[in-house]
């Protein structure tokens, strides 16, 4: 998987390097809507991605997330009171429902128009070839 992402990322200038363990997102993704609310989505996400992925950070531990949001222009006294008060975690667990009912159980996955559902890392034909598919009434979701 490493090697493929490496592969796709060089393009980009983006670096992946070989993690050992996972991380619980669910801070990640709890700040991530923290940023979205405070107008800084992009930085967060872009920032949070590169501490998982390049610098293999734990974003599953409170103070890296607290760290990132701050380099991402967050306040984290206002993040860490997010979280003890429990916000946005009506916003996660609706996702979660809506992510079942679609039956999607794996990441990234890309939904379109009608539910259509493009799952994994795909390259740019599969998602040209959906969109066509959806433009021309044709499309028909693919094993991916």
């Amino acid at each position: 998987m490493f090697k493929n992402l490496r592969q796709r990322g060089d393009r980009y200038g983006m670096v992946f390097n070989d993690r050992d363990r996972a991380s619980n997102s669910k801070l990640a993704l709890l700040a991530g809507e923290f940023a979205r609310d405070s107008g800084r989505f992009e930085e967060f996400h872009e920032n949070v991605f590169r501490a998982f992925f390049t610098d293999l950070k734990d974003i599953g531990q409170p103070d890296v997330i607290l760290e990132i949001a701050s380099d991402s222009g967050l306040n984290p006294e206002k993040l860490r009171l997010a979280f003890s008060e429990g916000r946005h975690r009506d916003r996660l667990y609706t996702a979660a429902a809506e992510a079942r009912r679609l039956g999607i159980r794996s990441i990234p996955a890309f939904i379109f128009e009608n539910d259509e559902i493009v799952l994994g890392a795909s390259s740019p034909e599969i998602f040209r070839k959906t969109l066509e598919g959806i433009r021309n009434g044709t499309y028909v979701n693919p094993i991916i």
